[in-house]
């Protein structure tokens, strides 16, 4: 592993609803890799937080008569235990909406507009007659001037993946009034990102980002066109300074989050100490697929302008379908983490994810009756099977008392698929992990079918018995740890019956007396998947 301290990000969600398992995918894909990385010796600190500005949220919050603050307040809250509940271990989930982020975000502005990287120019914008109101890019959806898609929002196409002005969009409608729109002109901001194309060139050279998104970022760089960072009144978000009825674009503070979550983390009040604790790390961000324009074209280069330090990697994941189909509300696809949470553990949907995330950022489909078979033939079936086959032999002739010796061999295989293991955990290529845990899983199985322990114990070959017991065990002692980042409520009561902390190193046990295993994990059934 690297010697440099690492700075890990996921994605801050937006604090406009409930987590639901697309989020979920994403949190288990960043969590397992940063386990993995501390288990070999990796020091990290590890920040998320709420996204918690906007005029989605504002808007919302009247819908349910309440204030902004009072909404992100309690999403906050909701996120908090839906993470804690998921086994997603942070260091500090943050928000937004606090006064560090609002003193970064300002300095920075100021270093830009110090720059001379930042306009002030006059632009023709949507504004929506009925609700009396300018329209941020959400809300307004029209046919995508590019590439012709339909219902696409704002001035990003979910289809193509490219940005464009707003006023690009063709057959504008207002989501607000569904009424066309008229065009007012309002005086914007710019951050003069088309002078950057060098900068961010350079950057994706040096940075750790998968080919398929690296090729994509190259095809954006060369039609880099200024972005307009601020709002129009009324907006929930952070005042532009100086700048009457101006807000920042919430794609400008957002990220900015990353640093506030760290800072705040750290007890730092300081926008400059808190830039000098972000210019100590190592920077990874796992982010989705959708965005990639944001963490690989605006962001980098804004630090850059700032003298801060860019990203080190970007990795993406893919969407979340289920059943092959996008989360739907009418389709009864869109399943909420909290619904799963509250019927099944979370260490089989951890599993089930790790099982399907590999490096490249294709989508990963949910179909629940896959999910119901590979949870019960691997977790139950080959994993857990090896513990609970074994231990009843060990407490009932050894009093739970490990042996002096073990078999070499078998224990050998394990030991050589230690490097595979943390090789593929380093690439975070969790379905690799799980494949090769479960092909070992099938050498413990097959081990213990060969070798019959329950014919033995009929013998008085006790002593072969309990080397039998002690290497199998040991195995599964080796594998439930090996996959502890996957499964950690698993690992940790493996450990508890074991008298230690997981970890990952290579000695067996011997002469060591455990005590019973705890219900571990039970079979899923079709009534805990039917999520309609």
């Amino acid at each position: 592993m690297s010697e440099h301290k690492k700075l890990v990000t996921y994605a801050l969600p937006y604090a406009n609803g409930s987590l639901h398992l697309g989020h979920a995918l994403g949190m288990v894909q960043v969590d397992c890799y940063v386990r993995a990385s501390r288990y070999l010796g990796q020091e990290i600190c590890f920040v998320c937080g709420n996204d918690a500005h906007g005029t989605p949220i504002m808007l919302n919050a009247k819908k349910q008569n309440l204030s902004p603050e009072a909404l992100i307040q309690k999403i906050y809250k909701e996120h908090v235990n839906d993470i804690e509940c998921l086994g997603v271990k942070f260091d500090h989930f943050h928000t937004t909406h606090c006064q560090l982020n609002t003193d970064i975000v300002h300095t920075v502005y100021q270093r830009l507009c110090k720059g001379s990287l930042i306009k002030k120019q006059a632009i023709e914008q949507a504004y929506d007659q009925k609700e009396a109101m300018f329209l941020p890019d959400r809300y307004l959806k029209g046919e995508c001037p590019l590439c012709h898609a339909k219902d696409q929002y704002g001035d990003h196409c979910e289809a193509c993946g490219k940005t464009y002005e707003i006023s690009k969009l063709k057959n504008p409608i207002s989501v607000m009034s569904d009424q066309r729109p008229v065009w007012r002109q309002s005086d914007h901001y710019f951050y003069k990102l088309s002078e950057k194309q060098l900068e961010i060139g350079n950057w994706l050279s040096s940075a750790q980002v998968q080919l398929t998104v690296q090729n994509k970022l190259s095809e954006w760089f060369g039609v880099l066109q200024d972005w307009d960072i601020s709002r129009d009144a009324p907006y929930f978000g952070i005042p532009i300074p100086n700048a009457e009825n101006k807000y920042f674009y919430v794609w400008l503070d957002a990220p900015f989050g990353y640093l506030s979550a760290m800072g705040d983390y750290y007890g730092l009040k300081d926008p400059q100490k808190t830039f000098d604790k972000w210019n100590e790390y190592d920077i990874e961000h796992f982010i989705g697929k959708d965005i990639i324009y944001f963490h690989g074209v605006f962001w980098p280069s804004v630090l850059e302008s700032v003298q801060l330090k860019q990203p080190n990697r970007l990795h993406v994941h893919g969407f979340l379908t289920i059943s092959g189909d996008k989360m739907s509300k009418s389709r009864g696809t869109f399943v909420l983490l909290k619904d799963y949470l509250d019927v099944l553990p979370a260490d089989m949907l951890r599993y089930y994810f790790a099982s399907r995330l590999s490096p490249n950022i294709t989508d990963v489909d949910l179909s629940f009756p896959d999910f119901m078979q590979k949870v019960n033939s691997d977790l139950i079936g080959k994993l857990i099977n090896i513990g609970h086959r074994m231990q009843g032999f060990l407490h009932k002739h050894y009093n739970g008392e490990l042996g002096s010796a073990l078999d070499n061999e078998l224990w050998g295989k394990l030991i050589d698929a230690q490097d595979e293991l943390e090789s593929a955990y380093c690439k975070v290529d969790l379905a690799s992990v799980c494949r090769t845990i479960m092909l070992l899983c099938d050498q413990v199985n097959q081990y213990i079918d060969a070798h019959k322990p329950w014919m033995i114990a009929k013998t008085e070959e006790k002593e072969n018995l309990q080397i039998i017991c002690t290497t199998t065990l040991n195995a599964f002692r080796f594998l439930v740890y090996r996959l502890a980042p996957v499964v950690p409520e698993i690992a940790a009561k493996v450990a508890n019956s074991f008298g230690e902390e997981v970890s990952w190193d290579k000695i067996p046990l011997h002469n060591h007396t455990c005590q019973p295993f705890e219900h571990l994990l039970g079979r899923v059934t079709e009534d805990q998947v039917d999520f309609s």
